[in-house]
């Protein structure tokens, strides 16, 4: 028989559609098995930025229990500060005891500790814990008017609410005692001195 006529032989045929019919398996198992290793590479990747997120948040606040037993330390250095400058004439004791306080909220904010600035700002349930209110029962949102206790953030985290004294905003308060309370005491301190300056 003549190899170089045209037409296959039927085992021939056969063994081409097995073939191709194999191909086309092994193609698709190799799209899967490609598609699931991108997906893999993907997961791992995303699990390392997660790792990395984890790690810093994890670094951030790893101090936070030590750091939350130094602040009523902190507070009872503050109110023998200030009961020392009530009871003495400004001497170099004093002026140490300053310098140490100076030093000791240095080191604090290095690590990440913030004094959160209360007084004269608008009451905020998840910063300030209210523990006496001033006044009677005023119109519209609560103020805080005293600072108990400070409050403290660690990296924009509450580490520790303030504890206030509240007032209701009362009627006949001017425009620009309202815009002054909702700037702060910063702002208002700030604007005073510009005054002052002019």
């Amino acid at each position: 028989m003549d190899s170089s006529s045209g037409s296959e032989s039927p085992p021939a045929e056969a063994d081409r559609k097995r073939l191709a019919a194999e191909l086309e398996t092994k193609e698709r198992e190799h799209k899967e098995l490609y598609d699931r290793y991108l997906r893999t590479v993907a997961d791992f990747e995303n699990y390392k930025k997660r790792t990395a997120r984890e790690q810093i948040e994890f670094s951030k606040f790893s101090n936070e229990k030590l750091l939350k037993e130094l602040l009523p330390v902190l507070d009872n250095f503050d109110r023998a500060l200030a009961h020392a400058r009530e009871a003495v004439e400004k001497s170099t004791l004093i002026e140490g005891m300053e310098l140490i306080h100076r030093q000791f909220l240095d080191a604090l904010s290095k690590f990440g500790v913030q004094a959160l600035q209360s007084e004269g700002k608008p009451f905020d349930p998840h910063f300030h814990q209210a523990v006496t209110q001033d006044g009677g029962e005023g119109e519209g949102e609560p103020w805080v008017t005293a600072e108990a206790q400070k409050g403290y953030l660690l990296h924009e985290r509450l580490l520790r609410p303030a504890l206030v004294a509240v007032s209701k905003q009362r009627k006949g308060r001017s425009a620009d005692e309202e815009s002054r309370l909702k700037e702060g005491p910063e702002q208002s301190l700030k604007d005073k001195r510009e005054d002052d300056h002019a």
